[in-house]
């Protein structure tokens, strides 16, 4: 079994990753040059996002009664909405909210979660990721 610090491993590498491929300038034509980590760091920033998730129950009388919120980060890894975070900041939640850098939040729905490595992507529907 892969420990949670295995987990937290994976989470920093996909961040490096999106570091490297912002550095190198993803899909645009020229690469730009990095002057230094700093400048490389800010260029990836907006990858960062804050994850907030929550599970709403029916009370007695049918009213809405939170359960259980939870908060983490994530990567984003793909220009469609992918994004990576720990399994353990989703799992359980009927609604997850995601928020980028810039101030826009969406509702993202789950791709794939593996329980072992603690792993789990969602997608979120946004233009100019």
């Amino acid at each position: 079994m892969i420990s949670g610090r295995t987990a937290q491993t994976l989470l920093a590498l996909a961040l490096v990753m999106a570091l490297v491929v912002t550095a190198c300038g993803g899909d645009q034509e020229e690469a730009t040059p990095i002057a230094s980590v700093a400048d490389m760091v800010q260029q990836a920033m907006p990858a960062v996002v804050s994850i907030v998730g929550g599970s709403v129950e029916l009370d007695l009388f049918l009213d809405p009664v939170p359960q259980r919120n939870g908060a983490g980060s994530g990567v984003i890894f793909d220009p469609s909405g992918l994004i990576v975070t720990n399994n353990h900041v989703i799992d359980g939640f009927d609604r997850i909210q995601v928020f980028l850098s810039d101030g826009r939040s969406y509702e993202a729905r789950t791709i794939g979660q593996d329980l072992l490595t603690d792993l789990a992507v969602i997608k979120i529907e946004a233009e100019g990721l």
